[in-house]
């Protein structure tokens, strides 16, 4: 080589002067990459279990996962961190290990443990780091005359979107702005006072409808009792028509079957002492004669026997004229049915005395009673003249008075269905008002999950579409209104009451 140079110098400056050209064109063109892409072997599970405290974290999802996890090849550390609500695994694999491939086999194996979690817990989530998570630059950000919040404000609307719109800017992240926040805290007192007017309101509406049905019932009770003594009283004026137009004949009738169940009576009881007097004779003579006739086993010409048998008929007629002095309208129709079966007994009795043999010793007496007994029987077969004289009574009744029966009758079942109407409406009454009072309150209204999503839900504005006008501009519609101060939250309408008007935020809250 030496030789060489020194034979062709020339040759060899070329050649230097060459490699010092092609040196400097490349430094020229070499471009710096301050970020260069770096493989880092780590991958993060984070599993979400709203609720629950570190160590249930730790229990029900980082030891299960790391159990799961520990399994995959080339991991080299495994290290989780429980805390209140979720917790994080983080895998660190060995140097040459293909991410790809390594971020697969995680997936699968947390797919497999995640039947296993607790039924709060969320899907987990894999996160695989990488240099392009590292902020690239960061910058901090003043303002003269600002205070925090003004420059906040400043940073959130003016900084942010100006840098996002710069070319290769994937995305900016703030840190140390101050957000300003709303409280909203349920206030027990002023819920207590709702309740209380609720409550009374309740009251108030039960008291207005206890007080229609109580007027309902008195109604229906006044109703009753005037149908009552209407009812009363046209039952004594019918009664009194009927009882003085039936109590003349009545009692004529009576007199006159008295009149002669007595004379009956006297003529019977003659009777009775003769054929006694008859049987006592006979047994005298019998007693006197060594052997007399046998005449005792002759039922029919005993006269001692007849005797008996027609004490039985006297008490019977005796009765019977009891029953005719002064007797209601039954007890004649009674006395009337009992005198003509011993009128019967009587005639067939006199008939066997008179064909015994004994006649010719009682024959006046006889004769007298079965003249009596005519007469009694005479007297009977007028009984149906009565009769027809009470039919006559009761057909003396108008048309004005049978239609007042059957008005009597159809208002009393009207106030008879009205008091059953009254009835279940007083059950109804009574099953509405515990429920009532059991709801006579805003307590399942008033909780912090309702409370934010009934503000949430007042916290929107979207366009509704477009309007054109006769110059045939186009105006945007917007539905809806986002709140712009705390004031706006404050009177956010909650619910509206019938009696209580609307309830707002600041009703039942506190605002800070």
């Amino acid at each position: 080589m030496e030789k060489y140079s020194v034979r062709k110098p020339y040759t060899v400056l070329v050649a230097v002067i060459a490699i010092i050209a092609l040196g400097i064109v490349s430094v020229l063109n070499t471009v710096t990459d301050l970020l260069p892409s770096v493989s880092v072997p780590y991958i993060l599970v984070v599993t979400v279990y709203p609720g629950a405290n570190p160590d249930q974290v730790e229990a029900d999802v980082s030891k299960p996962m790391e159990d799961a996890l520990g399994t995959i090849t080339n991991v080299k550390n495994i290290l989780s961190a429980s805390s209140e609500n979720y917790g994080i695994t983080q895998l660190e694999f060995t140097s040459d290990t293909d991410m790809d491939s390594a971020l697969v086999k995680v997936s699968a194996a947390v797919n497999e443990v995640a039947a296993s979690l607790p039924d709060g817990c969320r899907t987990p989530n894999l996160i695989q780091m990488s240099m392009d998570m590292v902020a690239t630059m960061y910058v901090a950000v003043s303002h003269d005359g600002y205070d925090i919040n003004a420059l906040s404000s400043y940073v959130r609307d003016t900084v942010v979107p100006t840098l996002e719109r710069q070319e290769g800017v994937a995305s900016i992240t703030s840190i140390g702005l101050v957000e300003k926040t709303l409280q909203i805290e349920l206030n027990q007192e002023k819920i207590d006072v709702l309740n209380a007017r609720i409550l009374a309101q309740t009251e108030s509406q039960l008291a207005d409808a206890k007080a229609q049905l109580d007027a309902a019932q008195a109604q229906v009770d006044a109703a009753q009792a005037a149908l009552e003594t209407q009812e009363s009283s046209f039952g004594k004026t019918v009664s009194s028509q009927v009882m003085k137009q039936l109590r003349s004949p009545a009692l004529s009738a009576a007199e006159s079957l008295k009149q002669e169940t007595d004379a009956l009576l006297s003529s019977l009881q003659t009777l009775q002492q003769a054929l006694e007097l008859l049987a006592q004779a006979q047994d005298a003579a019998s007693d006197a004669a060594e052997s007399g006739t046998d005449i005792a086993g002759n039922a029919i010409s005993d006269p001692a026997t007849f005797a008996r048998q027609l004490e039985e008929i006297l008490r019977a007629l005796s009765d019977s004229s009891t029953e005719l002095t002064d007797p209601s309208v039954s007890q004649l129709m009674g006395a009337i049915t009992r005198l003509t079966e011993a009128s019967t007994k009587l005639q067939t009795l006199l008939d066997s005395i008179f064909n015994s043999g004994s006649g010719e010793s009682v024959g006046q007496q006889i004769s007298d009673a079965s003249s009596a007994l005519s007469r009694l029987s005479q007297a009977l077969q007028n009984a149906p003249e009565m009769l027809d004289a009470l039919e006559n009574t009761f057909s003396t009744l108008t048309q004005t008075q049978l239609d007042a029966a059957v008005g009597f009758s159809e208002a009393a079942r009207q106030l008879a269905e009205a008091q059953s109407q009254l009835k279940s409406a007083y059950a109804q009454y009574e099953t509405t008002k515990a429920a009532a009072l059991e709801n006579a309150n805003a307590d399942d209204l008033l909780t912090a999950p309702q409370l934010a999503k009934l503000i949430y839900a007042q916290n929107f504005s979207m366009p509704a579409g477009y309007v054109d006008d006769a110059d045939d501009n186009s105006w945007l519609l917007r539905v809806g209104d986002t709140y712009g101060s705390s004031e706006d939250i404050s009177e956010a309408l909650l619910c509206s009451l019938d009696g209580i008007g609307k309830v707002r935020v600041s009703d039942v809250a506190d605002i800070s």
